[in-house]
């Protein structure tokens, strides 16, 4: 049978077997011994008796269990023997305020009363985090103007950490460990960081402070840019990382216009358009792989670089960098050969050429570019550049850019020369015939949707769509500045300045703007006029 105890530790009661007492009671014996007795030790023996109290209020449940001989051997061993270092105080660095090496362990938030300006909220982020507390201070003023977040932000925190009241509580806060050495130097790094300020105030004049001040405040101001640029550097790559994860996740499964160089994918996402841009089944998952591998290891590359930079990581982790290297090696690699296998995959090209007449062009000619919108492609698809046959408006499609040209001719007409890639020549051929382009043409108007049409049911294939204006040399023809941009700048005359919206005129040069023939033809008057 064994007695127990109800002992008073750190300002709590505690029941308690009779070895752990004794064991207990030994300890602190022996740190009285080593500290001495005066108010000094007094007061480390107070820091040392509150850790032990936090920590035996984790063991015991509360204090609802009684405190064994184990329980009170496992606390001296993360304490630490007083034989383990020593009382002199000898091993405190005078030119660091602070400079105590010991291994980092998890940091824990507080409010920090000591550096406060409020509450100590910023001061305890600033602590833990390792960002400058001017920073955190101006985050949450810069949020308070957004609907008063950052005030009501910082009132939630107010409430909910707790103050860092003891030398424990303040160790924990900057990450380092709880033991009797680290308490020990901690007190005496504060006696010395007082005593230090004390002598400089009594032995400064006004040269010489300033002149130490004024370099002290230089040195801190290239610190203090430094680190703001690297924490910025940080943020700003977690951002790229989160903003690429967040917008790959949303294109998988957000139904919007999706892009892929010159094709444009109406009402459909990255699972729905990706398929129709890598044909074959085999290949098709060797890209898919390769575009996991690339994004996974970019992101997590760009994120953990982040993290460096804002927390000022000091974990040894080369594991994960080398890693998402070794990921993102590979994804290239495989990304570079599904498309050299692509490139031998296609090998036959289909192309065609139909050719419609535009009679009578003597009165002028004027070309609209017409942008419709997806909804008018689903009810008027157009007329597939085959003839007659129409594509069915209820599908899926997606779109590709065309190229417009001009050339000499005599006659006018407009000249489609549609093409795509196929395993053979008969496939190729298949692709082309399902492609589809609006055009529509009045007497002295020819109306041109500004995109070409493929069903998804017909994939990507390398589709592309060419137009030639065949014009007679000295026809008048009206662009638009949709027109002017869209078409090749080989089709307007060297040295041509005028690129606006209006009549040009045709000649074996290319197109050259009315507005400076007339331009042209009034500085030569002028040159006759002055000879």
């Amino acid at each position: 049978m064994k007695k127990n105890f109800q002992v008073n530790i750190g300002g709590r009661l505690f029941n308690i077997d009779e070895d752990a007492y004794r064991r207990l009671d030994e300890y602190f014996g022996r740190l009285r011994d080593y500290l001495g007795g005066n108010g000094e030790a007094a007061e480390i023996l107070r820091d040392i008796e509150a850790r032990m109290a936090d920590l035996l209020m984790e063991k015991s449940d509360n204090g609802q269990n009684v405190v064994t001989l184990a329980m009170i051997e496992e606390l001296i061993t993360g304490m630490g023997q007083p034989e383990e270092w020593d009382v002199t105080g000898n091993d405190i660095d005078d030119d660091d305020e602070f400079s105590h090496k010991e291994s980092k362990r998890y940091r824990r938030l507080y409010r920090d009363p000591a550096k406060r300006f409020a509450g100590g909220v910023c001061a305890g982020l600033a602590t833990w985090s390792g960002v400058d507390v001017r920073i955190i201070r101006l985050f949450f003023v810069g949020f308070t103007f957004f609907y008063l977040t950052g005030l009501v932000l910082y009132a939630v925190l107010w409430l909910v950490l707790p103050v860092a009241a003891s030398r424990a509580a303040r160790l924990e806060m900057a990450g380092e460990e709880v033991t009797v050495d680290n308490l020990r130097k901690r007190f005496l790094e504060e006696r010395e960081h007082l005593q230090q300020i004390g002598e400089e105030w009594r032995q400064s004049d006004v040269v010489k402070s300033s002149g130490r001040l004024f370099s002290e405040g230089l040195l801190r101001l290239f610190k203090f840019i430094g680190l703001l640029i690297g924490k910025l550097l940080g943020v700003c790559l977690i951002m790229m990382g989160l903003g690429l994860a967040i917008g790959l996740t949303v294109a998988m499964f957000q139904h919007e216009n999706v892009e892929f160089g010159t094709y444009q994918f109406y009402d459909s996402n990255v699972f729905s358009a990706a398929p129709l841009m890598i044909p074959g089944f085999a290949l098709r998952w060797q890209f898919y792989v390769s575009i996991i591998l690339l994004a996974v290891s970019v992101i997590g590359l760009l994120v953990y670089g982040g993290l460096k930079l804002l927390i000022g990581w000091k974990i040894s982790t080369w594991q994960i960098p080398a890693l998402l290297t070794v990921l993102l090696a590979a994804g290239g690699v495989i990304f570079a050969v599904s498309m050299i296998r692509l490139q031998d995959k296609d090998k036959a090209r289909f192309s065609t050429v139909y050719r419609i007449n535009l009679g009578d062009t003597s009165n002028g000619l004027t070309i609209d570019m017409i942008e419709r919108g997806s909804l008018e492609r689903f009810n008027e698809p157009g007329l597939s550049v085959q003839g007659e046959s129409s594509l069915n408006g209820n599908q899926r499609f997606f779109t590709g850019t065309i190229e417009i040209n001009a050339r000499p001719a005599d006659s006018a007409a407009l000249v489609l020369m549609p093409s795509a890639l196929g395993d053979d020549e008969e496939a190729a051929k298949t692709y082309v015939s399902n492609m589809g382009f609006y055009r529509k043409y009045n007497t002295g108007l020819l109306e041109l949707d500004s995109r070409f049409i493929v069903p998804f049911t017909s994939g990507v294939h390398s589709q592309e769509l060419q137009l030639t204006l065949e014009l007679p040399i000295g026809t008048r023809v009206y662009l638009d500045d949709d027109m002017i941009n869209r078409m090749g700048w080989r089709s307007f005359a060297d040295g041509s300045n005028i690129r606006d919206e209006g009549w040009y005129k045709f000649n074996r040069d290319g197109f050259i703007s009315e507005a400076e023939l007339v331009q042209k033809q009034m500085e030569s008057d002028s040159l006759n006029v002055k000879q």
